[in-house]
């Protein structure tokens, strides 16, 4: 497959954002971008640099929680800032490295917290739903922890929350589609 004939899953087209700095006479404060770049199904990105260098501002731009001051990001063909939250929740998994929780939760529910944009007005969870979750927490090996409580696993893997986070994106990987 050529370059023009590849897929693209994700792009960011001249991506720009800035903070305000309080108090500035001058109003400047944090700049980002101009980012470019396309992702074809299958590829991976990395997003390295010194802190507050702004990759937490660059995730929450290409997952469409915050709007650019220039440029766009698609995924599949749809601008993401400007789709409802529940579509943009049913394609877009994010998962902060560290987030405090309010209330001890267990990983698997947790995890089917990443069903939500699929249920039904009640907000129950279906067989689906349980189905769904049981073969992401199997296909990121985070079965034997799904039991646990979120506050509790800090330890108990070297990166409990990557694979976390991956058992929820995963049920946006695959949608409604169990794979085989």
């Amino acid at each position: 497959m050529t370059e023009a004939e590849r897929p693209i899953t994700l792009e960011a087209r001249g991506l720009e954002f800035q903070y305000r700095q309080k108090g500035s006479l001058n109003g400047h404060g944090f700049h980002l971008g101009p980012v470019s770049f396309q992702l074809a199904s299958h590829e991976f990105l990395a997003i390295i640099g010194p802190n507050g260098s702004g990759k937490s501002t660059l995730l929450s731009l290409l997952g469409g929680l915050m709007l650019p001051a220039v440029g766009r990001v698609q995924f599949h063909g749809d601008d993401l800032g400007y789709l409802q939250p529940r579509d943009r929740a049913r394609r877009v998994a994010y998962v902060r490295q560290e987030s405090p929780l309010v209330f001890p939760i267990r990983v698997e529910q947790f995890v089917m917290l990443g069903r939500y944009p699929y249920t039904g007005r009640m907000g129950f969870d279906s067989t689906r739903d349980r189905e769904m979750t049981h073969w992401a927490l199997e296909a990121t090996s985070m079965e034997k922890l799904s039991s646990r409580r979120m506050d509790e696993i800090s330890g108990a893997c070297p990166h409990p929350g990557a694979g976390i986070a991956a058992a929820r994106r995963a049920h946006r990987q695959f949608g409604r589609e169990l794979p085989d």
